[in-house]
């Protein structure tokens, strides 16, 4: 039996310095990620112990090691750079990243720009 769990974790905020104009290498602007992970959970839900699932506190940490990282023009590849990271944990089966620029330099002021990525193993 294929189990559909998931861990989702919706808003991780960050400063970080991406983007492709050269100012953006400087000027540190406002990063928000969202996370679906899929794994299988039923271990964990079993046993009660975090060694049997994915740690959210981990989760954070690899997110946070490629988003305050170095320099990305595209959020392409910042949202990619974060999914390889996430599939390195063999608990971590398949990912979705969504990276969201709210202030991205772009005319008519949106509301937000983001880039959704899913990566499997």
């Amino acid at each position: 039996m294929e189990l559909l769990d998931e861990i989702r974790i919706q808003g991780l905020r960050f400063m970080a310095c991406h983007g492709a104009l050269a100012w953006e290498a400087h000027e540190a602007q406002p990063f928000r990620v969202d996370l679906r992970v899929g794994a299988r959970l039923d271990a964990a839900a079993r046993s009660d112990r975090l060694k049997d699932t994915l740690d959210y506190g981990r989760l954070y940490e690899l997110v946070a090691q490629v988003i305050l990282g170095p320099r990305r023009r595209l959020l392409e590849s910042l949202a990619g750079a974060i999914a390889e990271r996430i599939l390195e944990d063999p608990h971590a089966a398949w990912v979705e990243v969504v990276v969201h620029k709210p202030l991205a330099p772009i005319p008519g002021q949106p509301d937000d720009v983001a880039v959704a990525v899913r990566r499997s193993r």
